[in-house]
């Protein structure tokens, strides 16, 4: 269902001592990351997230997912204070999709952490993430995820807000389902669905989207009567 593979993930900072990165290639099936505490597993899987515009169902902290080396200040060594302070850095993924096509997805953490350059063997183009005016990353010919579900070859179903209104499912809504945060994540399935997206039923529709059921525009009519018979 989901029809995303993970292919490398690149971390890069630029210091005034000079440039730092650490890089990962995934293979297909299981794959672990096992390293000593405080080694960057957590840090590395937070990229994956942050790289696809998705640090929101991390937990509904808004703050960058990173130690401060990624956006503050490296030191030396862990016996060795000598601080290199962070000019910039990014986050890099390369990704494909079920069809083969890959593309690599730019994203900066200390830098325009709203744009996301998407690059491919015929193309590059830049898109946004959050909202332009009144128009939505989900919902923009330029939005980043509007891009990437139809990368991934989803068409995301119209649902309704508890105001009444219809909205987009959004992919925040439905990677809690793929992703499990290593604190908040085991206490539930779908723990950290975002919520400030005011949709009703929201972990239902998430599962039934992806186990591909098709009852939405029904629920909607349901609902709409439901209100009409209210009013």
């Amino acid at each position: 269902m989901l029809g995303l593979k993970i292919k490398e993930l690149e971390i890069s900072v630029n210091t005034s001592n000079g440039p730092f990165s650490a890089k990962l290639s995934f293979n297909d099936g299981l794959n672990i990351i096992r390293a000593n505490n405080s080694s960057g597993k957590s840090t590395c899987i937070n990229a994956i997230a942050f790289g696809l515009g998705l640090e929101a169902i991390l937990g509904p902290s808004r703050k960058r997912p990173f130690p401060k080396s990624l956006y503050e200040v490296i030191y030396k060594s862990k016996t060795d204070e000598t601080p290199y302070l962070v000019q910039s850095s990014n986050v890099q993924l390369k990704i494909a999709n079920s069809r083969g096509d890959e593309a690599t997805l730019l994203r900066e953490i200390e830098g325009n952490s709203q744009k996301v350059t998407v690059s491919s063997l015929i193309s590059k183009q830049d898109y946004f993430l959050g909202a332009a005016g009144e128009v939505g990353s989900a919902k923009s010919e330029l939005g980043f995820h509007h891009w990437l579900a139809k990368f991934i070859g989803w068409t995301l179903p119209e649902v309704v807000t508890f105001d009444g209104k219809e909205t987009k499912l959004y992919l925040e809504c439905i990677f809690p389902l793929f992703f499990i945060e290593q604190k908040r994540g085991w206490s539930e399935i779908q723990a950290n669905i975002p919520t400030h997206y005011n949709i009703r039923n929201v972990k239902k529709n998430a599962a039934e989207f992806c186990l591909g059921f098709n009852s939405f525009e029904q629920e909607k009519k349901i609902f709409m009567l439901k209100a009409k018979v209210d009013s």
